[in-house]
């Protein structure tokens, strides 16, 4: 009988290999694989710290060489970059939420994705207008001055969606 981890991802379970007596799978990723099995018990105390392959295999990955260079790539992009948000609102923001730091990278990082985040919201609020103003003028006349508002009633949901509940004030009404 197998359990329900030897069951996940179709390890298992649906008689693949649901004998009681077969020896568990070992999965290697990568040389890290290796060297851990390798590693027994008494080796555990007689461990090199120079003979550190995993490291070194590591940075030799050409996957891992690829998107760490495209990170360094980025960084090096955002100290030329001027967002939309500038720096010292973002810092001032940061601050009052308890976090402090000089990198202008960080800032602008959390600046962009902050950026991206209204942006999202203000695309999705767009949207959520012309469905309500299609499903409206399909009775009316319709003009070809399309202009459309971001209203409460279109912001709303949007921000549902995000997490973000808010109500309209008392005094609206």
């Amino acid at each position: 009988m197998s359990s329900s981890m030897d069951s996940f991802a179709g390890l298992g379970g649906g008689g693949e290999c649901s004998n009681e007596n077969s020896e568990p799978m070992e999965i290697q990723d990568s040389a890290a694989g290796s060297i851990a099995n390798e590693t027994t018990t008494d080796d555990k105390d007689n461990i090199d710290p120079s003979d550190d392959q995993t490291s070194t295999d590591i940075l030799n990955d050409p996957i891992f060489s690829t998107a760490g260079q495209q990170l360094i790539d980025f960084l090096q992009y955002l100290e030329d970059y001027q967002p939309t948000i500038p720096d010292s609102v973002t810092s001032h923001i940061m601050h009052q939420s308890g976090f402090n730091t000089n990198d202008t990278r960080i800032l602008r990082l959390a600046s962009l994705a902050s950026q991206k985040f209204i942006a999202d919201i203000a695309n999705d609020a767009l949207q959520h207008c012309k469905m309500r103003t299609t499903a409206l003028s399909q009775n009316k006349k319709q003009s070809k001055d399309k202009r459309y508002t971001l209203t409460f009633e279109d912001l709303v949901p949007v921000l549902n969606e995000y997490g973000i509940n808010i109500k309209k004030p008392q005094y609206f009404f």
